[in-house]
Formats: C-alpha cells, structure tokens, sequence
C-alpha cells in the first residue's frame, strides 16, 4: 500500500484564526518560495499587484518630478560643490609642494657649501705640497705622477659635483572623478587628500607622504650598475647609461643583458626610426666643437656624421649644441638655430636638413603708419630693465613715443617710456619706474589717455598713475576696486575706464565681471561707478561644457582666460570679449547690469573675441578676432578677423560680418602666421593686426573706388582699384562690392545686371524666334488613355506610324485570313476530290490555334 506524502500547508491559511480549516497548498509561488491554495494565490497576485501599483509607480513619480523640475541652476550648484574641493585640494597640494622645494633648495645649499669647503681644503693641500716639493727640489718621477692623477681626480670632484639629486615622478591620477558603481544607502562627500596628510609632518617628505596611496603596476629591482640615465628603447626593453657601457633590463622577464655603450658622452638619445643611438660626444681637445655619432649598441658600431659635411666644410665648424629625436625627425642646435632633419634611413644625414629656426631677436621694432620703406625702426632691447614684456600702449596724439610695462630680472613690476623728435635716431628711454612695495603681478595691464597725457595701470594688487606730462611721476594706490584684471580701455577720453576680469565670488571661486571706473590722475586712487555682473547674464545649457566652467583664484594667469575691453564714447557703447566662453558682449554705459546683445561663436571651442576693437570714432562697425581654439587643450585651430556693422545689422548669433579677412581676395600678408592674437584700430578706421610671432601689420583705409592690397612683402597694405564690375562708394578696409542697377544709375533704357562692367542698351539686343515650334502638351498624362487613342490612330503621312499602328497589321492579318478562306473555299468548290491541300492547311491552322487545336477554324 502506497504512503501518501505529508501535505503541505497553505501560507495564508496559516496566519488565519484556528476556526478556519487551513487547506493543503496547491501552488508554489516562484518568487517567495511559498504554497498556497487555490483561493489564496489569487489573493497573493493581487497583494503584489497592489504592492507594485502603490510603493514602487509612486517613488517613480515622485523622483520623475524631481528630475522634470531640476533646473540647470541645480545641477551647476552641485558641480560646483565638487569643484571647490578639486580646488581647495589643489591650493593645499601646491603649498606643500613648494614647502618641498624650499626644503630641498636649502638642504642643496647647505650642501655645497659643505663640499666646497671641502673641495677648497683639498686644494689648499694640494698646492701646499707642490709648492713643498718645488722648494726642496726632492721629487722623482713617482712623484710627479702621484700629483698628476691627485690634480685629475681633483679636477673630476670639481667638474662632477658630489650630490645626487632624486626626484620622484608625480602620478597625473593623484586625484580620481569616476562616477559611484555600487548603490549605496548614504553618500559621504569625498574628503581632499590632504586632509589625511599631517600639515606638521617635515615639508621634505612631502612627495613620500603624497604618494603613500599609489601603487606602481611593477615594481623591478635595478642593478647596482643601473645608475646612470634611462633610455627606453622599446615597450620592454630600458637601457641606462653607466660609465660608458649599457646595461639593459627586459621589463618582461626582468633580465638584464649588456649592450654596447660608448665612452665620452654628453648626451645619448634613441631614435625609434633609426634604431640606433645618437650620441654627442667630446671633440678631441678641450676646446674642440662636440661629436655626433650613431651608434648600434647591439653591433657595438658607432659611426661619426659631419666628418665631413654634405657641402665639404669640416665638421670642427659644426658647433653642435644639443639635439632631440623624434618620431620621424631630428632637432639640432648648431651654432644660432635649430634644424629639422628627416630620419627614417641610415644615411639622413647626407640629405640636408628641411627647416631651420633662428632664435628671435630681442629689441624694440617701431613701425610708423603710413609706412615707407626707411620708416621701420629699431630700438636695442637692453636699454631697458625687461626681463618680460606685457603689453606696449601708443598714444592717440601725433607724438612720437610708447609706453611699456614689464617685469624685470627681480621680478619687480617696471613701467616706462620711449620717447622720439620724429626719427629714428632719436629714440631713447626717457624714464623708467618699479612700483614697490609689490611682488611680481601675474595680471598687469596699462591703458592711455585720450589726451596721451598719463597711463593707468591696474593690477591684481594695486592700481597707478604714470605721468607723463610734464614732468614724469609715479602714483601707486592699493587695489580696492575688487577685480583682477584681465582687459582695459580708456579710448578717446581722459576720465573714465572699462576694466574687465574676474572677481572673487567666494574663497574658492571666482566669476567673470567688469567695472566702470572713474580715473582721478594723481588726486586719488581710481574708483568704480558701476559693475558689469557678467556672470549672471551668461547662461548655457546644461549639456554645454561652459556651464560648469570654473576658476578656482581671480588671480591665476591663464592664456584663455584674457579678455579684450574697447569702448566707443561716440555712441556710449562697450565690446567686452571673452575668448574662454566665446563670445562678445555688448553693452551701454547706461545700462552696466544688462548687455544690450552677445554674440556666442559656437559650442566646444573658445577663441571669439581674443581681441575686439571699434573700426572708428563713429561705432557703427565692431572688429572682433575671431579664433578658434580647442575648449579642453586650447590648441589653436584657426584665425579670422570680422567686421559687424553694429549699427544697420545689429549684433546676435544670427548677425553675419561683412567683411572677413583673409579671403579669396585679401590673402595673409607674406609675413604674417596664420595664428593671430592681437588688433587694433586708429580713430580713422585702420586696422593692425599682430600674430603669435609678433610680426605686425596694417590694413590701411583705402579711398572709395579702392581696396586694401595684402599680397605684399611689407607691414602696411597699398590701394588698389577695384575689380571690374564692383565698387566701393566710401572710404574703408574692406572689399569693393559688385554694382547693382541702382549703384551704377542704370537707365531705363538700358540693361545693367548684378556686377556689370557697364550698361548695354535694350535696342542692341536682337529678337530671336524659335525655327521650329516647341510641341504642344498632351492632353492625356495617363498611359492607359494614351495607349488606346494610338492603337486606333491611323496616320498615313508617316511610313513609321503605319509601320507601327495596330489598326495596320489587324488589318493585314484580316486580309491574309480572308484570302485562305476564300482559297479553301474555291478548292472545294471545284475540286472536291483533291483534299490534300485541304489538308494540309488545316494541319497547319491546328499547331497555329494552340488552344483549340484547329476546333474553332476547321470543325
């Protein structure tokens, strides 16, 4: 007899009072693991359903309300909360590094002191004991040559300082943003690593303390003949350089082989494309030009170049200085210049160098407007203080002079002034001014006076007045206006500026702002009338890369973050361009708080409004370079000055320039790099440009009926006529426009189309009629109709049509069939006994009738 198996009881029935039966359960549920009966499961779907309905849909709602009203003011907070620990981090690593810098300069001077004193003892031995032995007159042979190899090894102490130097490599993921993979009930705000670093601990073990938390990928232990320089010369082979020999890890399997090295280096580089070594070695002499060899170091062949150069000149006069090998090319510094040497074979050597560099000349290059051919002067460059040059100003009165503002060898803060009767010879420094009390200003800008009489000068910490008339002096004032400057204009005026910058928002970050400042000359400092709250007028979407923007110190030099201030007092109207946002803003003097319009040049790139400037006193067009530079790196892309004419068009995103340069017609001057950076506008309407290799140059105003010709080897464009069938009514930069009918005062009577060399009157054009008629439209368009009007058209005038027509051959087969029936018909008329012509027709009449087999002709 079979056992019935234990029943398992419902889950619900369970729970439920002891009056109530519990039923056996019939029904596993997959996901509790539990029985129910038939009544209850149904019961339990519906509590899951309600479950899911009621909890889980209303969190999702409640969170898609969340999201659906989360502005972008929102997210940037958040990003910014992040961003001002990245920047608190990086302001404590920076103080720590330097503390290890101090640290370590100290210890190495401490240091040499120490051995100096004691390379200085040496000698003093030394020479005491030859000046001994000379007084004596005792010494041999062995002697002399004791004293030989002690002056050596003595010379070699001095030569190769005693004191190594280790610097550890940095990892560049000292600090990781990676979104959170794992969920988690809490989120803790990460903390800065340094918050974890003792700030009592020695500033010298600093990098140890900072790279507590890296760990190396592998870590190999080196050889104690390891000690010299590391060359990689594949992804797994490292050779170091070590008294003439090469001794060479294999990263893979952390053997050690030895190369062939060589003896008397200076420097020893790998060049991937060769394969080979190039090595500068010591000339023969002391005096002697280095040598360059290429070396195999697994053959052990070394193989001087330039023992003889590729134009038989010696290679003694080869001054070879140093070199760096790349990819595909060579660098050398020979004498005065770098040259480019193409090494992708052996003999590279022997086919010429494709490009070689001078290094800049350093001096003051004046180029007067309107330029002639002995108008360019040149001032030498030392006859100032300068270490570094920020920016030259030029007064708008017809005096020959600039002012500059520099940093000195001291890192002082100098301004000063060239001065000149009208020619060359004439110019010297007139004065020249530090302003102290000041460290070294990372942001330091100057600006002119409409009347040339002073300069103002404003920078992160101070403010000043540089007089210029009539007497020269100096008047310095704290830096109380808030901002670090980044862009300044005075114009045509004497009493006001625009200072644009970045002002300090919060400890740790700083926003874009300007400020219009009312200028005292030498009474007091210079004060803000008003502020421009740049910042709160720039809004981007939250997937465009500017909005989370972020600057961390206001006073933080960065190229991309120079601005370009011009204002135009004709018109009360200010250019303010911010090439890091790229764009350009547009405002009154009246109204400082909201821009009149901007000017945005696209999303992922900066570059648009590097410099802006009014074409003129009238401020109807705007000059704005326009460049283009990669948002992330800032490498440069491309360079194009615009002209908007402000006045009849406007100024938006939609508003097109009129003018561009360079273009098809007005090429980049000779001279010029494509990569520009600077420009500048006189009150007639000139245009200067400057590039990235400090070559300037002028677009002068050409008359009307002219334009400005750049396909020159000069620094100032000439005039030349316009084109055939253009024309330009007023005088100006740009090109000449093609003529309209209204433009050239057509006539009635004549014909004038756009960009007509001249007018042709009507009465010269000759009719011309059709020969033949163009053919009418059909009447029917559909192939159905078409098909059925030509199947019963029948047109005799064309041997073709007949050829073609239906209605033809229908009715010569209808003429065929009629002539054999009337044949058959005869035949059996008169022939009746004859039936084998019958027959045969009608054998030949069933295989043509495939359906009937004849039944239908003959029956």
């Amino acid at each position: 007899m079979a056992c019935a198996s234990p029943s398992i009881l419902c889950a619900t029935c369970e729970t439920l009072s002891s009056e109530v039966k519990p039923k056996p359960g019939i029904l596993l549920c997959a996901g509790c693991q539990k029985y129910f009966c038939f009544q209850h499961i149904v019961q339990h779907r519906q509590d899951l359903t309600s479950l899911l309905d009621n909890t889980v849909l209303n969190e999702r709602n409640v969170l898609q309300e969340k999201i659906s009203t989360c502005n972008e003011q929102q997210w940037s907070d958040n990003i910014k909360v992040q961003m001002e620990m990245i920047n608190k981090w990086e302001i404590d690593t920076t103080q720590l590094i330097k503390q290890s810098a101090a640290c370590a300069r100290q210890r190495l001077q401490e240091i040499a002191l120490k051995e100096g004193d004691k390379l200085h003892k040496q000698f003093a031995m030394l020479s005491s004991e030859i000046d001994e032995l000379r007084e004596n007159e005792n010494y041999f042979e062995n002697d002399i040559n004791q004293l030989i190899n002690k002056l050596q090894q003595l010379q070699h102490d001095i030569e190769h300082f005693s004191i190594e130097l280790i610097i550890k490599e940095i990892s560049h993921e000292l600090i990781v943003v990676k979104p959170l993979t794992q969920a988690v009930s809490h989120t803790i705000a990460p903390k800065p690593l340094t918050q974890s670093v003792s700030h009592t601990a020695a500033p010298c073990y600093f990098v140890d303390l900072l790279l507590t938390s890296q760990k190396p990928k592998v870590s190999i232990d080196l050889s104690p003949e390891a000690l010299g320089q590391m060359h990689p010369i594949s992804d797994e082979l490292l050779a170091f350089s070590y008294e003439g020999e090469l001794p060479t890890l294999n990263t893979v399997s952390k053997s050690w082989t030895s190369l062939h090295g060589i003896d008397s280096v200076i420097e020893l580089h790998w060049c991937n494309s060769l394969g080979q070594f190039l090595v500068l070695k010591y000339g023969d002499h002391s005096n002697s030009p280095y040598k360059l060899y290429q070396s195999n170091p697994y053959s052990g062949r070394a193989k001087e170049i330039w023992a003889k150069s590729a134009n038989s000149i010696s290679a003694s006069f080869r001054n070879l200085k140093t070199l760096t090998c790349f990819e595909q090319h060579v660098l050398i510094v020979v004498d005065n210049k770098i040259e480019k040497w193409s090494a992708n074979k052996s003999d590279w050597h022997t086919e010429g160098y494709s490009t070689s560099w001078s290094p800049p000349i350093s001096l003051w290059y004046i180029e007067p407007f309107p330029h002639s051919n002995s108008s360019s002067c040149q001032i030498p460059y030392n006859l100032t203080t300068c270490d570094f040059v920020y920016s030259v100003v030029v007064p708008r009165t017809n005096n020959i002079s600039f002012v500059y503002n520099c940093i000195d060898i001291q890192g002082n803060n100098v301004i000063g002034v060239f001065t000149s009767n009208g020619t060359c010879a004439s110019f010297h420094l007139n004065d020249e001014q530090i302003v102290s009390n000041y460290s070294t200003q990372d942001n330091f800008l100057i600006a002119i006076d409409g009347q040339g009489m002073g300069v103002y000068s404003i920078a992160d910490n101070f403010v000043c007045f540089y007089q210029l008339y009539p007497t020269f002096e100096l008047f310095v004032w704290p830096n109380t206006i808030g901002i670090s400057p980044r862009g300044m204009h005075i114009g045509s005026n004497q009493d006001y500026a625009i200072v644009a910058g970045y002002c300090q928002s919060t400890p740790t970050s700083a926003v874009e702002c300007g400020f219009y400042i009312r200028l005292n000359t030498s009474l007091s400092s210079p004060y803000s009338i008003s502020k421009f709250n740049i910042a709160d007028v720039l809004h981007y979407s939250w997937s465009d890369p500017r909005i989370i923007r972020y600057m961390a110190n206001s006073q933080t030099y960065t190229a991309q973050s120079v601005m370009s201030v011009s204002i135009c007092w004709n018109t009360q109207q200010v250019l303010i361009g911010i090439q890091s946002l790229n764009t350009v803003l547009l405002y009154s003097l009246n109204d400082t708080h909201n821009p009149i319009s901007t000017r945005q040049n696209g999303v992922g790139y900066m570059g648009f409004g590097k410099s802006v400037a009014w074409l003129d006193d009238t401020g109807e067009k705007a000059v704005i370079l326009a460049n283009t530079y990669t948002y992330s790196t800032y490498e440069w892309v491309s360079s194009a000055v615009h002209v908007y004419n402000i006045q009849s068009d406007g100024f938006s995103d939609s508003t097109q320039p009129i003018f561009v340069y360079p273009n098809s017609q007005q090429v980049l001057l000779q001279m010029m790099a494509e990569s520009l950076i600077r420009l500048s506008c006189s009150s007639s309407g000139n245009l200067g440009i400057l590039d990235s290799l400090s070559n300037g140059v002028g677009i002068l105003v050409a008359p009307p009926g002219y334009y400005p010709n750049t396909n020159i080897d000069v620094y100032a464009t000439s005039s030349i006529p316009c084109n055939r069938g253009t024309n330009r009514t007023y005088s100006g930069i740009e090109l000449c426009s093609p003529y309209s009918s209204s433009s050239m005062n057509c006539s009635e009577d004549s014909f004038c189309p756009y960009g007509a060399v001249g007018e042709v009157l009507y009465s010269a054009f000759e009719s011309i009629e059709q020969i033949q008629e163009y053919p009418e439209s059909p009447e029917n368009t559909v192939f159905d109709d078409i098909l059925m009007q030509n199947m019963f058209a029948f047109n005799v005038n064309s041997v073709h049509c007949l050829l073609v027509s239906p209605l033809v051959w229908v009715a010569l087969v209808m003429v065929i069939g009629l002539f054999v029936a009337l044949f058959l018909t005869i035949s059996e008329a008169f022939y009746p006994q004859h039936h084998s012509m019958q027959d045969n027709v009608k054998k030949i009449f069933r295989k043509i009738d495939l359906i009937g087999e004849g039944e239908v002709l003959f029956h």
